[in-house]
């Protein structure tokens, strides 16, 4: 979770505390899937709004989990 706070705090413009494995790297083992990511997505989304956070930080915040779609789904 830690590693996940990091990383998503970087968009809406704080600090990049992110110094992790690669994304590819870091989930490879995983193999997640496309419907699983994109739950995930979907969840935090939801999380998000339901705390109150400001739509364009939302925006910003799905625009970078989504960058790294392609290096976290394996399967």
């Amino acid at each position: 979770m830690d590693h996940q706070a990091k990383f998503l705090s970087q968009a809406p413009g704080g600090p990049q505390q992110y110094s992790g494995k690669a994304m590819n790297a870091a989930h490879q083992k995983l193999t997640i899937t496309e419907e699983a990511f994109n739950e995930v997505a979907r969840t935090l989304n939801e999380v998000l709004e339901d705390n109150g956070i400001d739509a364009a930080d939302i925006g910003a915040i799905m625009d970078l989990a989504g960058s790294i779609k392609d290096e976290v789904v394996s399967a």
